[in-house]
């Protein structure tokens, strides 16, 4: 060990004399599981100094330029024999040797110097390699933790939950909503330590600007700060979605095409299709990106709706009980797989965010099978329009955007039923359209004011 490293871990990081409570050794992700390549190790010091000390004893010399190319400033730390131990200067993120005790190489590590007193280690991800790192953070005087610092470069709580934020986030489309709350909670006259508050309490705030100003009622006579109060919650949920896909639950009769749409809108075979009604007896699910949103869609079993063939519609599928067919098992004890899907697509609708209701090219709506989808938004489809004659495609062409006039005027669904053929690819676009404004309205992006998405009470269901 040279006579630099041996000083440096004496009188620098406290080796000799316990630790030194100055500077922090903190594990910032786990290690050990297939999804995590890399390691991050925090370094947290109260001055730069300390920081300096506690980096010259887990540092070797400077590795080559060659393998050195991944450094914000390479000449920083690599030119000259004096410089063989340099330390990283704030702003780079060299390729160094980690080193323990004895100066013996554990395994090489991008580190990276956030300010005078951060850096964080970087090394290969090894449960082995990543353990061997923090004994020798321990062995150098480091007061060591597996606790995760959460994001210590950053200046306020405000940064600190928007860097969270974007570390997990699942769309695209939550990128330059997060990046810009900052200039929008400067806008609204909020400081970032609110960042600490609930989202009711941060909701108040923003509405007794309203409240002072007396005299105004909603159309319902409540107090206008209330109503605010509450479209500020609500709003923050929507956008929730961002972070956190929806679940899209995906119902309709047997054997229409449910199970070809998920795979069309997937782009790759997820589901297995076949001309056999019931072939999907369990839920299939994948993670969609629907236009930038992040969704998780789940093909749910086609269930039988009793009442829909007399409407003129062939009823391929399911027994159902009944003098006609025989007195069966329907109870939750019943092994019968069909009645176990069954339940299970109830139970899905039951948790769904969003239902996307379909029925066949020219049968009727399953009304029935939205009795457990509550408030919940629902989008209709009609699959197969591919089969359409030839007089109903002329009435597509005179009406537009893939819906027919008849279904503008539904009750309730005014903007129609988007028409799919995942055989031909038509209607995905103006589905993943139609999905993403029922979760996430183009409005609620739109609008400039705050967004709180911390709080856990924003994860339950309005309805």
């Amino acid at each position: 060990m040279s006579q630099h490293h041996a000083s440096a871990l004496t009188a620098g990081a406290g080796g000799s004399s316990g630790p030194d409570p100055r500077c922090s050794a903190a594990l910032a992700t786990p290690v050990g599981t297939r999804d995590a390549a890399i390691a991050c190790i925090d370094l947290v010091a109260q001055d730069a100094q300390s920081l300096d000390r506690a980096l010259a004893a887990l540092l070797g010399p400077v590795l080559p330029i060659s393998a050195a190319a991944i450094a914000v400033d390479p000449s920083a730390v690599v030119g000259s024999a004096a410089k063989s131990r340099a330390i990283p200067r704030v702003g780079t993120a060299p390729l160094r040797t980690i080193v323990d005790r004895a100066g013996k190489p554990i395994d090489e590590a991008v580190v990276a110097r956030w300010s005078a007193a951060h850096a964080s280690i970087m090394p290969h991800a090894s449960p082995a390699g990543v353990a061997a790192i923090m004994d020798a953070c321990t062995a150098a005087g480091l007061v060591t933790t597996g606790a995760p610092t959460a994001f210590p470069e950053a200046h306020d709580a405000l940064e600190r939950r928007t860097l969270e934020a974007l570390a997990r986030a699942g769309s695209a489309l939550a990128i330059d909503p997060l990046l810009d709350q900052p200039a929008r909670w400067r806008e609204a006259g909020l400081t970032p330590e609110l960042a600490s508050l609930s989202a009711s309490e941060i909701a108040r705030r923003l509405s007794e600007r309203v409240a002072e100003r007396p005299g105004e009622k909603s159309a319902k006579g409540a107090p206008e700060a209330d109503l605010t109060h509450r479209e500020h919650l609500a709003r923050w949920r929507v956008l929730n979605y961002l972070l956190l896909p929806a679940l899209v639950v995906c119902v309709g009769r047997p054997n229409i095409g449910k199970s070809s749409l998920l795979n069309a809108l997937a782009g790759r075979q997820v589901s297995t299709v076949a001309d056999e009604p019931g072939t999907t007896r369990d839920a299939v699910g994948a993670e969609l990106n629907l236009g930038g949103l992040l969704v998780r869609w789940a093909d749910a079993p086609g269930l039988e709706v009793p009442g829909l063939e007399a409407q003129g519609l062939e009823a391929p599928g399911l027994p159902v009980s009944g003098p006609q067919h025989g007195e069966r098992e329907v109870g939750p004890t019943s092994d019968d797989p069909d009645v176990l899907a069954q339940a299970a697509a109830a139970r899905l609708i039951e948790l769904a965010d969003l239902v996307v209701l379909c029925a066949d090219y020219q049968g009727p709506w399953p009304e029935q099978l939205l009795v457990g989808a509550g408030t919940r938004a629902v989008v209709r489809v009609r699959l197969r329009t591919d089969l359409v004659a030839e007089l109903e495609r002329s009435l597509i062409a005179q009406n537009g955007d893939e819906v027919l006039a008849d279904e503008r005027t539904h009750s309730g669904f005014a903007s129609g039923a988007v028409r799919v053929s995942s055989r031909e690819g038509t209607g995905l676009i103006a589905l993943t359209r139609a999905v993403r404004e029922a979760l996430v309205p183009t409005a609620a992006l739109a609008d400039r004011s705050p967004w709180v998405w911390w709080d856990g009470a924003l994860l339950t269901p309005a309805c």
